[in-house]
């Protein structure tokens, strides 16, 4: 029923923690309860997004930058709010930078 709180007992997302959102026939559609994943050390460190597969040791993690899959040791990833946005700079100028044009 939506609202439920629940954690997923298999699967991909085995012990995924949320809420159900609607469920359709077959299909329970789930809100997580951590609305994102953050990696801290590694190759992809500093990437954020939400992980979307489990194969034992290695999360599967969508970016939010790239909006492409990502693939990171479980112990380089930690539970996040933060999100990551795009490019933010580019050589003198930052996001929201005032400029004069001519």
């Amino acid at each position: 029923m939506k609202g439920d709180a629940v954690i997923v007992v298999r699967g991909d997302l085995k012990n995924l923690m949320g809420w159900v959102e609607k469920v359709e026939e077959e299909s329970v559609y789930i809100r997580s309860k951590i609305p994102g994943f953050k990696v801290v050390s590694g190759a992809q460190e500093g990437a954020t997004g939400m992980v979307v597969k489990v194969e034992g040791q290695v999360r599967i993690i969508f970016s939010d930058t790239t909006k492409e899959d990502i693939r990171v040791f479980a112990d380089n990833v930690v539970e996040s709010f933060e999100i990551t946005f795009g490019i933010t700079k580019i050589g003198d100028y930052e996001l929201h930078s005032l400029v004069q044009m001519e």
